[in-house]
Formats: structure tokens, C-alpha cells, sequence
């Protein structure tokens, strides 16, 4: 038997054709010439096996005929030769003529047959025709399964070459399935450092990457490279690919100087080992270039790129996914350099290439035409830029509607990926004065997946479901959850991966029982379509005196605002670039909580815009400034990269004091956010805002507003898009005939932790309710530090709870505290559907978060056991199955509005899981919160609720009434300023 490696696609997948005399019974396998050309292929010598094999086949054929299976092997391992020599399509017009005669002789199970199918296979996908390719490797893999088994050679084979044609078509998740599964089976059959292992250790983790498990294919690239510098040495072409690979999945993490170094390293290992001109090293050296140009240094990429190509070019692959890659990364290059004519005309070629590829998805295809489209607009002419960017967002949505498995964290990554073309086309759309058109557009890139799964939810609850098709659901959810939270909690990297795995696996089985709901219950689909929403509805959404306000940023820093009142006029706001925004908000946040105490702030001047930062080092910053930023690039489409701060004085930097540093920060973002829109936002307005990136961890209402904070003259909400809004409201009108069957208020808190220091826990005025401020440095040391936690018992949470339930009748209030508030005490609830029974949900502990690690957030209730189901942590995740009906979530805890801010998807924390898990409004906490403060502002609020108010109002009065306190404890913005509602 004899395998031979054609090459490696996308830079890691190997394409394996099966040639020789595989498992053929007859004299043919044993005849001289047979057994000569395949040495001579051995040896690496086709042209010779070529010049052996032409008179032997046609001996063969003149003694025997065409269709002896004699002549029928010579013929496969024609097929296998040409293709060695790089004749792709002689090749494939040979194994097209041989398919047809191996089923007429030995029919459609037989191994000959089937590895035939497996090699016409590969043959398409050599040839670029990458759909043909996918049909006929399904329909191979299926009869292979089934005649040969599952753990075949050759099934595992033909799985490793689909899973390579669907790289190919940027079909990622379902390639990744394939790549685990071959990656699986060869670290058994082969061992861990095989070499075929290895290669598909690589697969899986280009794979993971691109769907978004970005620190899964960290772990796994450093895995693979750590193993191939132990067999194969460091200056192995392998190992230099492996390096490659690490540093690809470095860019997707927006470190970009570490990419460089990484790309270099790779290139100066295979170029020494292959040579310059290697197709191997010009692959390579495009990933160099990409990394040149997201540092800005285009120039450099430009001058390299050229070269590149000439080479392509006379190797004949040019117009191949390689050389194309090239051509559309020179083409940013022009672009950066304002060669604007060059790079269009660059970029159309590329964009051309791919089509005739017949490629429709992948980064190079959509970094080519969203770069052609820049060129577009750059020489004037908008009209094709907006069609060149209307055909890929509808080729995008087309692509995200038929990733159907893909879960709901890879569809916020994926979102996030490609916002800018949204963002992009939405920009273009304003300039030919087109505001209602960018409007759809900005919805259409904002809070998709939160909709989704709120409308996967309500499909659940109301589409009449047979009963076991509905518990199918709810356990499918459960599980989810508990594997996200023990992946969360893993400590130590095999556990994690065992987690993942597990989630991954209920992830996809969840999304095809949706599907299959969708198919056979026409109710289920319908309402499991998330709504869309356009300006003219603002007219029945809006109430009187309310203004929707959706802030967008771009990746250039710029930030967009649209306006739109109950009215339906639509009105849209360019504040401009705003390079340092993030900064500014998270120290004005972090100044009004009182993180840092007293100290005091630098200040000083940077392109004519105040900066600001905590002390560091004594010695003067160099010419080059304070901060070294990536530099922005229009030409590509890249993760923001982290900013990196310098740690010394800047020339000309004061220092401010802490009170004076609030309220300048204030001012300054006020006028960068608010100042604009005065004409917008008449006195006495409910501002429904709905943020993007840092915005939504900026406390709105205590920013300066015509003299005075905006609290006292406005009421605030956030919302994550005007559809959020909608689907929102939509849900509250459909209980208002409900309500007399629910009971008001489940007080939920106090509870008893272990080894809580009662004394201690007396003085309650000072104590914060988050035990644990800390950040942890990567998953293993959190899971740690969060399993070994001890939390002090909270005083004033009963307090607050005994309070509260006073404003009901006692027949309408459950309340459970100490020994009983429990996770699992809080799941029974949620079984048994009494928890969807309350109208309101107060949960007075602990909240847990680290800014390092979001996906720890947690409220953290009594233990009753080590595991996640028991461990008392109910982290994002684990609200998520939980079936709720209230109108307001009060989680009166520390940092419960906090989350990861993912661009696209907005805020996704435990008020976002409050939402997927039927709530409709969640009052939570933006810092730390201190015990007796936060027990006196949440009985407030409840009273002006049972006054009723709505709770827009309710929150608007308190903040108002501790603002002009007698207390100056009180009266501190860091009591009532924490607490934002999030909802409709």
C-alpha cells in the first residue's frame, strides 16, 4: 500500500491520494512495472515514473484492454504521478475516465472503488472545484464508514481530505469536527508525536481559530510546536509551519508585534530548509506581510508582496488560493500607501480569482472585497463600493444562516469579525444620505445572537411542543450550561479541554434539535425568527417623551450616534474619533467607585485632546510618547489590538487629584457623548440607550449635563439594540393579562457561607458585597481562587430582604435565605416552573467578578457541594436554562452589570442571560457595592415601585433623592451611580 502526501492546504491541511496497488488481488499488483514506478515515486522521482509507467499502461491496455484491472492500476497510478508533477488537471480528466470503469467492474463497495472516489476527490479539490470535491468526499466518507468502518485507513483518510475541502470553503465548524475526529483517532493508532497526528493537531487548532475558541487553539498550537521541536527539530519545514500557525493564532488576538516575530521566525527556518523560492516558504512569507501591514509598516509589506508574486506568477499558481492571498494582501498594501488606482485594480483580480475558485467564504476573500471597496470609495466612486459591500454582507448573512451548528459563542465571534463591513457599508449608506438604510444596517450588526436565543426561547414556551421534544430542550440547555460553568471552573488544562469538548458537543446537539423543531413545527420556526426592527416603528414602540439613542463605534475610534424619538424622526450623529475613549471610561469608572482611594492622576496633551492615567514610574517618557498604539488599518479587517501603555511621565503631565480628575473626565466625556445631541434630548426625556464597546460600562447618569448630573434631569436605561427594545416590550405586553395569576416578590439572599466570619461580618457599613477583588492571570490560577473562596456573611442582605418584602401582601412574597439560598435550591425552583411564577426577583450576596476572566462572573449563593450543579456559583452560563417570567431582576450584588463587551453583541453578562432566560428588565451594579448603602438604596427603589412608578422612574427618583441626601455618605456617586437598569 502507498500513500502519498500532494500537499498542504490553508498551510495545515495535508491532502492525501491513495495510488499504487491498494489492496488489488490480482497479478497486477506484483508486475515489475508496478512495483518499479512506485519506487521511483519513492524516491521522489515522478518525471521518471512518468517516462516508466506511459509504455507500460499502454502494454497493458493492448494486451489485457482497458478495463482489465490490470490496466485499471497502471491507470490510478498514472493519476497519482501526474499529479505529483503538478498536472492537476490531466489528472482529474484521467480519474474521471477511471471512477466510471472501476464501478462497471467491480461496483460501488468494492475498497478499489472506493479509494478511486476518495482520489477523484481530491483531484476536484486540486483542481478548485471545491464544491464537486465536498459531494463526492461525503458520498465517499459514507460508503467508506459503512463497508470499511469508522477507524479505517482509508475512511480516516478521506475524512482528513473533506475536512480540508471544507477549510477550503470556510465551512470551519463542520471541518473541525472531521479534524478532531482524524486528530483523535491517529493519537491512537499513531501515538502523540507521529508526524500524521501532529499534522492534524494543526488542522484542529487552524480550525478552533477560525471559529472563534481562540484559547483552545493557543493551547493546542503551543501543544503542537512544543512537540514537533522534540521529533523534528527546530529547523524542521514542519516545525517552521508550526511556529506559522501560532503566529496566525496570534493576529486573531491583536498581538501583532508577536505575530511579526513569530511569522519571521517561521520564514527563516523553512527558507533555510526548503529555500527561498519554495511554495512552502512564499505561503509563509504572506503571513509575514500581513503582519507588516496590521503594524503599519507597508512599505516593507509592499516591496516583499511584489516579489512574492513574480514568484507565484512563475511557478504558475498565481490565480491559486496562495498566490491570491498574496495579491489581495498587496493590494492593502497599495492601499495603506495610497496607491488607490494599483490597489483597486490589484484587489479586483484578487476578488476575481476567488470566484472563479469558486470560494465564497474565508478571511482572504472578504478581506479582498472589503479592501476593494475601500479602494472604491477612496477614488470616488461610491456607488460600486456600496454594491461591492451589499454583496458581501449578503453573502455573509448567507454564510452565518448555513453555519447551522455553530454555537452561540462562535456566532458572536463571528460577528465580531465582521462588524466593520456592517459598520463600513453603514457609513456609506449616511454619505448618499441614506440614514433609515444605515439604521436597518446598524441593527442588523448589533445584538443578533442575544436576539436568537431569546427567540429560541420564546419558541420553546409557546409553540405548543410535545412534551418530550420540550424536556429535550430544557436538558440539552441544562447541560450546556453546567459544561460551560465546568470549563469555566476547571483547574487545570486537560479538565478544561474535557469541558470545552462537552460543551461543544451539547452546543451542536442543541442547535440540530432546533433545527429539527424548525422543520417539523411550523409555530416553533415562526417564532423562533428574532424580530427586525426599522425606524418607522418607533412611532407604536416609543412612548411619548422617550428617545432611543444607539451609539456605534468603529474600528478607526470613530464614533456614530443615531437618535430616534417616538415621533419616528431619525436623526444621526458623527461625534468624530474618539482614539482613547475606552481609557477615559474605565478610569472615570473606576474613579467614581473609589478604586485607588486618593491618589492622584496624570494629565496631559495629546493631539489636542486631554489624556489621563494612574502614576507609574519616575523617569520621562521618550519622544515616541506615552503609549505605542498598533497603528489603524482601513485596508484590513483586524481584532483591536491591546493598548500598551508605557510606564513613565509624559512631558508636561500634572498631577490632579482624584475628585478633581472625576470631574474633569466627566466633563470631557460628556461633551464628547452628550453635548452634541442637546437638540435631541429635550428635559424630562427617558433616554433608552443602547452602547457599544466601553460605553456600556460608563455610568451615564452621572455625567455633567447642563449644570448638573444627567440623573437629575433625565432618565436612563441601556437596551442592546432598538430589536432588543422591541422583542422586549413585545414579551412585557403579552404578560400584562397574566399577572393575576403570579406572585410578586421572591427575596433570594443572605445566605449562610461557610466559614463566614460572623463578627467580622457585624460592621456590614463597610463591608462591599464581593468578597474577592482580584484578577486572575489565565483560567487555571481563577478556577483556583474562585474553588478556595471564603465570603462573609452580608447583614444588611436580610435586612434589605425583610424590608423589600414588606411592600407586598406576605401571601405574594417568598423569601429564602441562611441555610436555604442555595444553587440548588434556586434550580428546583426553575423545574418546577414556581420560579417563572414571580413578577419580581431580588437577590441580595455575594457577586463575583474578574475583569480578566468574564466568564467567571457569578452570583455567589450557599454552597451544597463541590460540583458546578452545587458549588453555589451561578455564573452567566447557569442562568441561561433558567425559566423565568419576571418583569425586573434586582441583582444586589457587586459588578453584576459587568461582562465581556464583545463588538457586535454588546454587554453579554448575567443580564444578558437574564434575558435569553425570559426576564425582561435587570437592575444590577457597575463596581463594588458596599452592604449597608446598597440595603438602603434597593428598599428605596422598591418603594417608588410599589408607588407605581415604572422602574425606569422608580430608579431615576432614588438616584435623585440620595443625590440631595442630608448624608454625604450617601450623597457619594459611588452608592447611587452603580446602578444601572438594563432592559426595556
Amino acid at each position: 500500500m502507498r500513500k502519498t502526501i500532494l500537499s498542504a492546504l490553508l498551510g495545515l491541511a495535508a491532502v492525501h491520494a491513495w495510488g499504487g496497488a491498494m489492496a488489488v488481488q490480482d497479478s497486477a499488483s506484483d508486475s515489475p512495472a508496478l512495483l518499479e514506478v512506485n519506487a521511483l515515486l519513492d524516491e521522489g522521482r515522478p518525471d521518471a515514473a512518468l517516462q516508466r509507467l506511459e509504455p507500460a499502461l499502454s502494454e497493458a491496455r493492448r494486451q489485457w484492454g482497458e478495463r482489465d484491472p490490470r490496466s485499471l492500476e497502471l491507470l490510478s497510478l498514472m493519476g497519482t504521478t501526474l499529479s505529483e508533477l503538478g498536472r492537476y488537471a490531466d489528472s482529474l480528466a484521467l480519474r474521471q475516465q477511471l471512477l466510471p470503469l472501476r464501478r462497471e467492474l467491480h461496483g460501488e463497495e468494492d475498497q478499489r472503488t472506493l479509494t478511486d472516489m476518495s482520489n477523484l476527490s481530491v483531484a476536484l479539490l486540486y483542481n478548485a472545484r471545491f464544491r464537486e470535491a465536498k459531494q463526492l468526499g461525503q458520498q465517499a466518507l459514507a460508503l467508506q464508514e459503512r463497508v470499511l468502518g469508522p477507524q479505517h485507513e482509508l475512511t480516516l483518510m478521506t475524512l482528513q481530505n473533506l475536512a480540508a475541502c471544507l477549510s477550503r470553503l470556510a465551512e470551519w465548524d463542520a471541518a473541525g469536527r472531521l479534524f478532531e475526529r482524524a486528530m483523535q483517532a491517529q493519537q491512537q493508532s499513531l501515538g502523540l508525536r507521529h508526524a500524521d497526528t501532529l499534522t492534524m493537531m494543526a488542522n484542529y487548532g487552524t480550525a478552533l481559530a477560525e471559529t472563534g475558541r481562540l484559547d483552545e487553539a493557543l493551547s493546542l498550537a503551543q501543544q503542537t510546536l512544543a512537540l514537533r521541536r522534540e521529533t523534528l527539530g527546530e529547523g524542521h519545514s514542519d516545525t517552521a509551519m508550526s511556529v506559522h500557525n501560532y503566529g496566525a493564532i496570534l493576529m486573531r488576538l491583536g498581538r501583532f508585534e508577536e505575530a511579526r516575530q513569530a511569522y519571521a521566525a517561521a520564514v527563516l527556518a523553512v527558507t533555510a530548509a526548503l529555500g527561498p523560492e519554495h511554495a512552502l516558504t512564499l505561503r509563509l512569507r504572506s503571513g509575514l506581510a500581513y503582519s507588516l501591514l496590521a503594524l503599519g509598516q507597508a512599505e516593507q509589506a509592499q516591496a516583499g508582496l511584489q516579489q512574492d508574486l513574480a514568484l507565484f506568477e512563475r511557478s504558475g499558481t498565481a490565480e491559486q488560493a496562495y498566490g491570491l492571498r498574496a495579491r489581495q494582501l498587496l493590494g492593502a498594501a497599495q492601499g495603506q500607501l495610497g496607491q488607490w488606482p494599483a490597489a483597486r485594480a490589484t484587489l479586483q483580480q484578487a476578488v476575481q480569482g476567488f470566484e472563479q475558485l469558486g470560494v465564497r467564504g474565508g478571511g482572504d476573500v472578504v478581506a479582498a472585497r472589503y479592501g476593494l471597496a475601500q479602494a472604491q470609495a477612496a477614488l470616488g466612486e461610491r456607488p460600486a463600493a456600496v454594491q461591492t459591500l451589499q454583496a458581501l454582507v449578503e453573502s455573509l448573512e448567507q454564510q452565518r444562516g448555513e453555519v447551522a451548528e455553530m454555537s452561540a459563542a462562535q456566532r458572536r465571534e463571528w460577528l465580531q469579525l465582521h462588524a466593520t463591513v456592517y459598520h463600513r457599508l453603514m457609513d456609506l449608506l449616511l454619505a448618499q444620505g441614506r440614514p433609515q438604510q444605515a439604521f436597518e444596517l446598524m441593527e442588523l450588526s448589533k445584538a443578533r445572537v442575544l436576539l436568537e436565543q431569546m427567540a429560541q426561547g420564546q419558541a420553546a414556551a409557546q409553540a405548543g411542543l410535545p412534551t418530550e421534544d420540550a424536556q429535550g430542550l430544557r436538558q440539552l440547555q441544562q447541560d450546556l450550561a453546567l459544561a460551560e460553568a465546568a470549563r469555566a471552573r476547571a483547574q487545570n488544562p486537560p479538565a478544561r479541554q474535557a469541558a470545552q469538548a462537552q460543551a461543544q458537543q451539547h452546543s451542536r446537539e442543541l442547535r440540530q434539535l432546533q433545527s429539527r423543531l424548525a422543520a417539523q413545527h411550523p409555530a416553533y420556526a415562526l417564532l423562533s425568527r428574532p424580530p427586525q426592527a426599522q425606524a418607522a416603528e418607533a412611532a407604536g414602540l416609543l412612548r411619548p417623551g422617550e428617545v432611543f439613542l444607539s451609539f456605534l463605534l468603529d474600528a478607526e475610534q470613530r464614533v456614530r450616534a443615531f437618535t430616534l424619538d417616538s415621533a419616528a424622526r431619525l436623526r444621526w450623529h458623527d461625534l468624530g474619533p474618539q482614539p482613547r475613549l475606552a481609557e477615559q471610561v474605565a478610569l472615570y469608572r473606576s474613579l467614581l467607585a473609589g478604586e485607588g482611594g486618593s491618589q492622584r492622576l496624570l494629565r496631559w496633551q495629546e493631539a489636542g485632546q486631554w489624556r489621563w492615567r494612574r502614576p507609574g514610574a519616575a523617569q520621562p517618557c521618550g519622544e515616541a510618547g506615552p503609549s505605542q498604539a498598533a497603528a489603524q488599518v482601513p485596508m484590513l479587517l483586524l481584532p483591536p489590538a491591546p493598548a500598551a501603555e508605557a510606564d513613565c511621565q509624559p512631558a508636561g503631565a500634572t498631577s490632579v487629584g482624584a475628585p478633581q480628575a472625576v470631574q474633569a473626565l466627566g466633563q470631557q466625556l460628556a461633551q464628547a457623548l452628550l453635548q452634541p445631541l442637546q437638540a435631541s434630548l429635550p428635559a424630562g426625556t427617558r433616554l433608552l440607550i443602547a452602547p457599544d464597546g466601553p460605553l456600556w460600562l460608563l455610568p451615564w447618569d452621572s455625567l455633567p449635563w447642563r449644570g448638573r448630573p444627567l440623573g437629575q434631569s433625565l432618565a436612563t436605561q441601556q437596551v442592546h439594540s432598538f430589536a432588543a427594545l422591541k422583542m422586549v416590550r413585545q414579551r412585557q405586553a403579552q404578560r400584562l393579562g397574566e399577572q393575576a395569576a403570579e406572585r410578586q416578590l421572591l427575596a433570594f439572599g443572605d445566605p449562610s457561607y461557610p466559614q463566614s466570619d460572623e463578627a467580622q461580618a457585624a460592621d456590614g457599613a463597610q463591608r462591599s458585597r464581593s468578597g474577592l477583588l482580584r484578577s486572575a492571570r489565565n483560567l487555571q490560577e481563577a478556577g483556583q481562587a474562585l474553588a478556595r473562596s471564603a465570603w462573609p456573611r452580608l447583614p444588611f442582605a436580610r435586612y434589605e430582604m425583610e424590608q423589600v418584602a414588606a411592600l407586598f401582601p406576605p401571601a405574594q412574597v417568598l423569601q429564602i435565605s441562611a441555610d436555604g439560598a442555595t444553587e440548588t435550591r434556586l434550580r428546583q425552583l426553575s423545574d418546577s416552573g414556581e420560579l417563572a411564577r414571580f413578577r419580581y426577583l431580588l437577590f441580595s450576596a455575594h457577586g463575583y467578578f474578574d475583569p480578566e476572566q468574564p466568564e467567571f462572573s457569578s452570583l455567589v449563593l450557599k454552597p451544597d457541594g463541590e460540583d458546578v450543579l452545587h458549588d453555589g456559583f451561578v455564573s452567566v452560563a447557569e442562568w441561561l436554562p433558567l425559566r423565568l417570567a419576571s418583569e425586573l431582576v434586582v441583582l444586589s450584588a457587586c459588578d453584576t452589570a459587568r461582562g465581556r463587551v464583545v463588538n457586535g453583541e454588546g454587554l453579554v453578562g448575567m443580564s444578558y442571560a437574564l434575558f435569553v432566560a425570559g426576564n425582561g428588565n435587570t437592575l444590577a451594579t457597575l463596581w463594588p457595592v458596599a452592604d449597608r448603602e446598597t440595603a438602603l438604596f434597593v428598599t428605596r427603589f422598591f418603594k417608588h415601585l410599589r408607588q407605581g412608578l415604572s422602574q425606569a422612574q422608580a430608579l431615576a427618583l432614588s438616584k435623585r433623592e440620595f443625590m440631595r441626601h442630608g448624608q454625604a455618605r450617601l450623597r457619594d456617586p459611588r452608592v447611587w451611580a452603580a446602578f444601572v437598569l438594563h432592559g426595556a
